[in-house]
This record gives structure tokens, sequence and C-alpha cells, in this order.
């Protein structure tokens, strides 16, 4: 397994951290961001490299204490990022990483010696137990705002395929859309925001991804905005993308992941869901929370939250 895989592993199973950003496969400088709820969210990166595991974290702990003096045989040094307004990464930008702004904070870069020492490392940064860090005054982040967006399907193409699919029924339909879409310029759209990587589960690979439209198109001729809308869509994998079409899978107004009863125990265990899956901080804007509004009152079969 690779070191910054069982790195992300200790994270979410030792401190209940959620991925909120992923660069993608493709992207020279893959980062990894992580943000911690039970720990006033503060966040760290994780910069993926085969040889070694290097993190992005502030030089203060949450207790105010200096991490450097901290970190004793845990890491080295290998980078100290003055507080002067430039990310110490082009993509630690102040949407996606707002606890790592570099107006605010310096940043270290730090080279862990020893992966069984990472877990060690990030107990001395977060400074508390999660029943402590909740008396302390939590980091808010920065709600995603909804930027402009361009229709990525003119009402001329919308009135092509609806002659070309009359004659079908509503799922034949709504397949044809899916080959020519979400798997075309709305996909790529999409992979624009996160890489060639499933919001959900992080496996990577653009043959693997799917742009779901969350509002589905057969019930968007009232709303043709919402059929080329990047809001209106999530990038998943195709066992992810399939359960969110079928209605078997939502996301609540917490954003947490809601499933109906009717999904199998074997498939909730393969989609890797737990009372912690949510959908990561990076794609909740203010638009796409809309469509979800939609996607649990029209199309989900059930209102059961993951217990």
């Amino acid at each position: 397994m690779k070191i910054y895989t069982l790195a992300a592993d200790t994270l979410t199973r030792d401190f209940g951290a959620t991925l909120t950003f992923h660069s993608g496969h493709n992207n020279t400088a893959r980062l990894r961001i992580y943000s911690f709820p039970e720990y006033g969210n503060c966040q760290l990166a994780i910069r993926e490299n085969k040889e070694k595991l290097t993190v992005y974290m502030r030089s203060k702990t949450r207790n105010g204490d200096s991490l450097d003096q901290l970190l004793g045989a845990s890491g080295i040094i290998e980078k100290r990022y003055p507080r002067d307004g430039k990310p110490s990464n082009s993509l630690l930008s102040r949407e996606k990483a707002p606890y790592l702004n570099p107006e605010l904070n310096e940043l270290l870069l730090i080279n862990v010696q020893k992966p069984e020492d990472f877990g060690s490392l990030v107990s001395k940064y977060l400074g508390n137990t999660p029943s402590e860090a909740a008396l302390m005054e939590p980091f808010e982040l920065l709600p995603t705002p909804t930027p402009k967006f361009e229709n990525l399907v003119c009402p001329g193409d919308q009135d092509k395929l609806a002659e070309e699919t009359k004659l079908l029924a509503t799922s034949e339909r709504e397949a044809v859309v899916k080959v020519r879409y979400g798997q075309g310029a709305f996909r790529d759209e999409l992979m624009k925001i996160s890489g060639e990587a499933c919001w959900m589960s992080g496996i990577q690979g653009r043959q693997l991804l799917i742009a779901s439209h969350i509002k589905p198109w057969s019930q968007s001729a009232d709303d043709e905005q919402a059929r080329g809308n990047p809001h209106n869509g999530l990038l998943l994998s195709s066992l992810w993308d399939a359960a969110f079409d079928a209605g078997l899978i939502c996301f609540g107004t917490d954003w947490k992941i809601l499933h109906s009863e009717e999904l199998a125990a074997s498939a909730i265990q393969a989609l890797g869901i737990t009372d912690a899956t949510a959908l990561p901080m990076t794609f909740q804007t203010t638009a796409r929370s809309g469509f979800l509004a939609y996607h649990r009152e029209h199309c989900f079969e059930g209102w059961r939250k993951v217990p």
C-alpha cells in the first residue's frame, strides 16, 4: 500500500478526518486536503509522493504551541513558508484550504521520517482530544461560493436530443443523456474542479468516472439551465453513480450521506458508507444544495440516515 494511502487511513480511522479536496491523478502537484470536524475544522494537506510522506501544517498547534519544537523524531521540517499571502502550494487556495491560509499563518512542509510516526505527529498538531477540542472556539470554514458558469448544453442541442429520443422510455432517454453528456463536456467541466477522481471514493481514472445529473434530465424540461449547469452534477465512479441515479443514496441538508432501506448491506460496505460519509466541502455550493434538495424530494427512495 502507498505511503500516503496509509496516512489517509490513519486520518480517517483515528481522527475522523474528511477528505475535502483531491487534486486528481494527472496533476503534477497532487495534493489531498483533510479537515477535522471533531477538532474545530482545522486542516492539513498531504502531498502525494511514492518515496516519502510530506505534509503541510500550520506552524502552531491548535493549543498555540510551536509545532517545530514538538516534532521530535516524528518529522523534519523540509521547508518553512512565512506569512506573505502567497500559497505555499498553488492548490492551497483560500477557497480549498482556508485553515492553511498563508495570509494569516506560517506554514510548514514536514517530512515524516517513519510512516508509523504519522499518527503521533497529527496528535501533536491537533493538540487536543475531541472532547477538549469541542470546548475551544471552532474555526469557521468559509462557505464555498457559487461561481458563474457557462451552460454546457445549448437549447438547440436540447431540442435535438428531445427529437431523437421522443419515442424512448424515460429510463432509455436518461441512458442516452448519460452517454452523450456524462462522458463528455459535462464530465470534463466537473474534472476541472477536482481532477480525474471520484468525489466520494477518490478512485482515479477518466474511464471510470461518470458525470451524474442531480436533477435528472427528464425532469428538467421546465428548467433548461439545469441541464448544462456543472452545479447540477456529481463526478462519481460507476457504483456510486448507479446508486445515486437509482435513488438509493442522496445527501442531507448537512451534506452527510443518506441511504434508502432498499440499499443492501453489501452495497453499503462496497461503497464504504459510514456515519461520517459526506460530500467533501470543496463541492458544497449553494447551487448544488438546491439541486440536491430536489433529488431528496423527487428521486430519493427514503429518508433513512446512516445509523
